[in-house]
């Protein structure tokens, strides 16, 4: 889990796993915000949910994006993303689980089948069981 701050998308803090995903020093992420990380194809929607979960549209999120590694790769991360509120119902946290799915999205892409296919994750264990 890393928790986000709500209105500036700065880390609080990072895991080690999650500094390993990214390339990032924990330091470094520090100073950097969620957004930074992500593909500029990705930031508009992300920052819509986001607006949606802030004013009480939308309780949490799940959604695939992409992320830009230090070394400029992409990486395919499925996200879940709840608020935390204060004392005051204001929402002051993101809680965000981010799971590298890399190798299932590019799996499907050359399977030419849905990546949101439940299908997908049938076949995705079937063959990493079959090719590890």
């Amino acid at each position: 889990m890393v928790p986000v701050d709500a209105a500036s998308g700065v880390f609080f803090r990072v895991n080690a796993s999650f500094c390993a995903l990214t390339q990032y020093s924990e330091s470094v992420l520090a100073s950097m915000s969620f957004k930074d990380l992500l593909h500029p194809n990705n930031r508009e929607s992300d920052h819509r949910t986001l607006m949606a979960m802030v004013h009480g549209e939308q309780w949490d999120n799940q959604n695939e994006k992409k992320f830009v590694r230090k070394d400029g790769s992409l990486i395919w991360c499925m996200t879940s993303a709840n608020l935390i509120y204060d004392e005051q119902d204001v929402a002051v946290r993101i809680s965000l689980v981010i799971r590298d799915i890399t190798r299932k999205e590019g799996m499907c892409t050359f399977l030419g089948i849905g990546f949101e296919a439940d299908e997908a994750e049938m076949i995705f264990q079937t063959f990493a069981r079959l090719h590890p």
